[in-house]
């Protein structure tokens, strides 16, 4: 009988530690969207940096608001095909144009500069390769996708 309640415990003890060990699921947020067919992909993103962290810069496309980059955030937005101008826009405006094609997938970079109370925007594409690097890191924001 005391071999027996020294069996069950033993069992017992095996279990809750092999629980214990588990590793915890992982809770990164990055999830790589796919492109449907009939419009293409693009990420907007602002690393982090210690360079006008409190400033927001707000994103459009063709003068129709997108969203609002903060620093080391990022968001997803469906483009139909054709031709853009995607704007980020603080106390002056960067233009990046681009021609979309449907099913693709791009990454644009934001980024500011401060001269003393200005902070003029930077809107840059990067490679694929860059850019799913670099928001592995940032937070997503979500406007609807």
């Amino acid at each position: 009988m005391q071999s027996h309640r020294l069996l069950i415990l033993a069992g017992l003890l095996i279990g809750i530690t092999g629980c214990a060990l588990k590793p915890p699921p992982w809770a990164g947020g990055w999830k790589k969207a796919q492109a449907p067919p009939e419009t293409a992909l693009v990420y907007f993103f602002r690393p982090r940096s210690p360079v006008a962290t409190a400033v927001s810069a707000d994103v459009q496309d063709n003068a129709v608001n997108l969203g609002t980059l903060s620093d080391g955030t990022y968001f997803v937005y469906h483009a139909r095909p054709g031709t853009h101008a995607f704007m980020l826009i603080t106390n002056s405006v960067a233009i990046q144009p681009l021609r979309a094609r449907a099913g693709m997938t791009y990454y644009l970079r934001g980024r500011l500069e401060q001269i003393g109370s200005h902070y003029p925007p930077h809107l840059t594409m990067v490679s694929p390769l860059e850019g799913q690097a670099a928001i592995r890191h940032l937070e997503r924001l979500d406007y609807g996708e």
